[in-house]
């Protein structure tokens, strides 16, 4: 009856075989998303702490620049773009 068993299913052992490496491809993949959701974390915090102030500073810079050099009317026009 074993070697039935063995034949048409395969044996405790291989489907125990079998479950074992989907857990472990489970537990890798979930290992890698967790990986990925820290680096993402920090890419965000880096990019509040540096890229985000950066550009603040260069739009004000470039705002003030805008207001002393050009006439009201062409500031106007590309108000109309922003």
């Amino acid at each position: 009856m074993a070697s039935r068993r063995s034949v048409a299913g395969g044996t405790d052992l291989d489907r125990a075989e079998a479950k074992l490496q989907r857990q472990q491809s489970i537990d890798k993949e979930k290992l890698q998303l967790q990986e990925r959701i820290y680096w993402l974390n920090t890419l965000h915090s880096v990019y509040d702490r540096s890229i985000v102030p950066y550009c603040r500073s260069w739009n004000l810079q470039f705002a003030e620049e805008l207001q002393a050099r050009l006439p009201v009317e062409i500031r106007n026009l590309v108000y109309q773009y922003l």
